[in-house]
């Protein structure tokens, strides 16, 4: 499962070796089935301390994000950028968002499991490493959730 509520981690035989691993992924999961541009990712990882070979450099961190992925989800290069392709399951924000919903739909006698389950979810603060206004924006709609 990809984890973004809280640290930025993935469960499985890999692990994130990086900030600009998580960075990345970040991204990709709040344009979750959009493209980022590749300027867009570099912006966020180095901001204006670029490495000489931006490009370069970011393809190595996708590479090594993908290895992490395995088959828990594919980062797919289209067009200048990246789009993240992974189930809803995958993600512990699907999943948080499903198990909320399904509590909405039951009667309240009935909500406690999907809510906890919802809730267990949650290990801190999600895109803390991302200082962007698309990053505070869904922040604050998944904590507005959480409460």
């Amino acid at each position: 499962m990809l984890r973004v509520l809280g640290e930025v981690s993935v469960d499985g035989p890999g692990a994130l070796r990086s900030r600009a691993q998580r960075i990345i992924l970040a991204a990709l999961v709040i344009d979750k089935d959009q493209v980022v541009t590749a300027d867009r990712l570099a912006e966020l990882v180095w901001g204006s301390d670029q490495p000489e070979h931006p490009n370069a450099s970011l393809q190595n961190h996708v590479s090594r994000l993908r290895r992490v992925l395995g088959d828990t989800g594919a980062v797919v290069a289209q067009g200048t950028g990246y789009r993240l392709e992974v189930a809803p399951a995958a993600l512990d924000v699907g999943v948080f968002e499903a198990a909320f919903a399904r509590a909405c739909e039951r009667p309240v006698e009935e909500r406690i499991i999907d809510l906890e389950e919802a809730l267990d979810l949650w290990h801190g603060e999600p895109f803390t490493e991302l200082d962007d206004p698309r990053a505070q924006a869904e922040r604050t709609r998944l904590g507005q959730a959480q409460r």
